[in-house]
């Protein structure tokens, strides 16, 4: 798969980030996805050079996209869910984010040669299930749109 995936030199190859983190991936930054992705891409070579140096991520993805998470309010303060399982210290109170956003790190997934892309997310989900955020499918074709043409 992963000699596959290499050999595709002019195409874009898009990575959709997890909304938030779940049982098995709690803890896991975006850089942590990209490191799972390409060592996996990098075992499954089955070219001449497979046992040589690995390719580098920019081989398997150019671009990352991943959820826009916003300022909301909480209890009638505003706080910003941005760091994963973050406890949001409110005077003498504490409250715990229900959510996990995942951690993205713009700059260290650039020097990889990655272009990250804020995606919305879908408004209507997140009136339903906030704790579960899911790409908005008008920003995300969007999105799609402006990368491949």
């Amino acid at each position: 798969m992963g000699s596959v995936v290499a050999a595709k030199k002019s195409s874009p190859k898009i990575m959709l980030l997890n909304g938030y983190a779940d049982r098995e991936t709690r803890g896991m930054t975006a850089m942590d996805y990209i490191r799972v992705l390409v060592d996996a891409l990098n075992r499954s070579r089955d070219d001449a050079a497979a046992n040589q140096q690995p390719y580098p991520p920019r081989t398997f993805l150019t671009h990352l996209f991943y959820i826009k998470y916003e300022t909301v309010l909480c209890r009638g303060i505003m706080i910003s869910l941005v760091i994963a399982d973050a406890c949001v210290s409110l005077g003498h109170r504490r409250w715990i984010a229900r959510t996990t956003p995942i951690s993205v790190d713009l700059e260290a997934i650039r020097t990889l040669g990655i272009e990250p892309v804020e995606v919305l997310p879908d408004a209507a989900q997140a009136q339903r299930e906030p704790e579960k955020p899911v790409y908005d499918e008008a920003d995300l074709m969007r999105c799609m749109r402006l990368i491949v043409r």
